[in-house]
């Protein structure tokens, strides 16, 4: 019989009212109860961190006290009572309470919690339940929300099941998984018009389209490198994009029109702020909103820039060293599909800000072999 160890009990109780506390918030009769969900998952995780750290190495400990100060600090300084952003604590407590769990079985966790979740959300919609718009417009389309807030919300969410499914079945997957996925982006392109999702959607449908010729290329010695300093390339890009639609250049005012206007709101917001070490308190809604910008609200859809200007520069440096280490250790095991989605979410990040949120990004959580264990080498035979 196997046996049952109540410390992963407790994590996955915890785990369950968190990203219950994320896809469940518009649920209406579940509001008052949802802030008292977090405290108390937070203080079981809170728990678990104490019991299970009480003996990890040195380099283990001091990576532990410099993510914590950084982040908790980061979040003091961008601290807003109306557009409030917890992700970065929020994962740092899954990441030092998971301690000892085994990473595919996290995403199997995640994998079947979502669905259930999903399918909850969706008959609390139907049944008239939940708050906010049900449908936005974008010029002449219909976006609907179906209980999530917002459609690129409802996109993501969506998304990341099917990301957590073709990684759990890894190798097992066959062609014929390409109509239902193909099926998937269609329906999120009718229901949400999210193209950051259907990017990412389509990116994954054209990896598994030609399966054995893009698996192969990721260990190409120069698009390892690639790879491996994505985040930081992504970054360099996102300036880049913001500077060509700034020059008023041909390609970035296409650029611009392709990622929904996200240059023209990134670049007001660049006007009226500049990086600092540990983040601030950016002006994205209400009265004060419309006072800089003109907008009661204002988007800063790339979790580059968003993290950078938000959370400061330390933190942009915490995440960046989660990201590398991710993709270090995934070439080192030769988990392929691991990076091939990893590198997505980076691309990903171009357009939105939850690449950098366990909750759509659960595989950021992979780092929890870098930081627990002891010696992993780093050098991998390239495949020509």
């Amino acid at each position: 019989m196997r046996k049952i160890s109540i410390s992963n009990v407790i994590f996955y109780i915890s785990y369950i009212m968190l990203i219950s506390n994320v896809m469940l918030s518009k649920v209406t009769f579940l509001e008052p109860i949802l802030n008292f969900m977090q405290l108390l998952a937070l203080s079981l995780m809170g728990i678990l961190i104490v019991l299970k750290n009480q003996r990890v190495k040195k380099n283990t400990f001091i990576q532990m006290v410099i993510f914590t100060i950084i982040i908790i600090l980061s979040y003091i300084s961008s601290y807003h009572s109306s557009v409030r952003d917890s992700s970065l604590v929020m994962m740092l407590f899954v990441l030092f309470s998971a301690k000892s769990m085994e990473f595919d079985s996290l995403i199997k966790m995640d994998f079947k919690i979502k669905c259930i979740l999903f399918i909850m959300e969706l008959i609390f919609y139907f049944f008239d339940l939940t708050s906010g718009n049900s449908i936005l417009y974008r010029e002449n389309t219909i976006r609907y929300t179906l209980g999530f807030g917002h459609p690129n919300i409802l996109a993501i969410t969506l998304v990341s099941i099917i990301l957590e499914y073709f990684y759990l079945k890894k190798e097992k997957i066959k062609k014929i998984y390409l109509l239902p996925l193909a099926i998937f982006i269609i329906i999120i392109d009718l229901l949400t018009d999210s193209r950051s999702s259907l990017i990412l959607l389509i990116l994954v449908f054209i990896l598994f389209l030609f399966n054995n010729s893009l698996l192969r290329l990721v260990y190409n010695k120069k698009m390892k490198k690639i790879v491996v300093n994505s985040f930081l390339i992504f970054t360099f890009v996102s300036f880049l994009l913001v500077f060509l639609y700034s020059s008023h250049t041909k390609v970035g005012l296409i650029l611009n029109k392709i990622f929904s206007n996200r240059l023209y709101y990134i670049s007001k917001i660049l006007n009226y702020y500049d990086v600092n070490l540990l983040g601030q308190n950016l002006i994205l809604t209400g009265e004060e909103a419309i006072s800089l910008y003109g907008n009661y609200t204002q988007t800063l859809d790339n979790c580059y820039i968003y993290l950078l200007f938000r959370f400061g520069i330390f933190s942009f440096l915490v995440i960046g060293y989660i990201f590398k280490k991710n993709f270090e250790m995934a070439y080192n095991e030769k988990n392929t599909y691991l990076i091939w989605i990893l590198f997505f979410f980076t691309i990903y990040g171009l357009m939105e800000k939850y690449t950098i949120s366990i909750f759509y990004n659960v595989f950021i959580l992979y780092f929890i072999k870098s930081l627990y264990e002891e010696k992993w080498n780093l050098e991998v035979i390239s495949v020509e």
